[in-house]
């Protein structure tokens, strides 16, 4: 098994996709096309990050981009966890009324990446959704198609491995885990089997 430093190498490379913001009930916020850069050094202990978001001013064409840059040496994220691929889970341990909270989902397949970020409002209400879709600069792996529903029924199988976030380590919990989904009309059915 990788360290979770190892995973977090996973992810290096230039990266260009898009921001997508939605509210809570799904309406567009905005669509931010965006550039990020994770370099590793020459010994692969720390990695610099440039991210740039290019914003058009209002009542023009002319876009201006806003950029964010971060070195670090451990694996980023409040509560972060990696896997093999380099996807990865981070957000507050806790929730605390009063405070805004944010957890960051990210799936890779490849020279792909889909993050999602949800923010929730003081109260703990969902606030909005950011997507991410991203691609690694210089390859060709195609965008997948649309997801159906169709392509969601049907069994599944796959490992349940548990990750802690205070161990280097992911342990396999379970080495099997099959989820079978069916069509009810209005709804999705799930029927997970260990």
């Amino acid at each position: 098994m990788k360290s979770q430093w190892e995973c977090v190498l996973e992810n290096l490379g230039e990266w260009v996709g898009s921001f997508t913001t939605v509210t809570a009930s799904g309406e567009l916020i905005e669509d931010i096309p965006s550039n990020i850069q994770l370099i590793g050094t020459s010994d692969r202990r720390a990695i610099h990050l440039v991210l740039k978001r290019f914003y058009i001013l209002p009542g023009s064409t002319e876009r201006f981009a806003k950029e964010v840059v971060w070195d670090f040496s451990t694996p980023p994220g409040i509560g972060a966890i990696y896997f093999e691929t380099g996807a990865f889970s981070s957000g507050a341990l806790t929730v605390t009324a009063g405070v805004k909270t944010i957890a960051e989902f990210s799936l890779k397949a490849t020279d792909r990446r889909f993050r999602m970020i949800q923010t929730f409002d003081p109260n703990q209400k969902l606030d909005c959704i950011t997507f991410v879709r991203e691609y690694r600069q210089g390859t060709t792996t195609p965008e997948r198609p649309h997801l159906t529903i169709a392509d969601l029924l049907g069994t599944w199988k796959g490992i349940a491995t548990t990750l802690d976030a205070n161990s280097e380590s992911p342990t396999v919990s379970n080495p099997e885990s099959t989820l079978t989904a069916s069509d009810a009309g209005d709804r999705l059915v799930d029927r997970r089997i260990r």
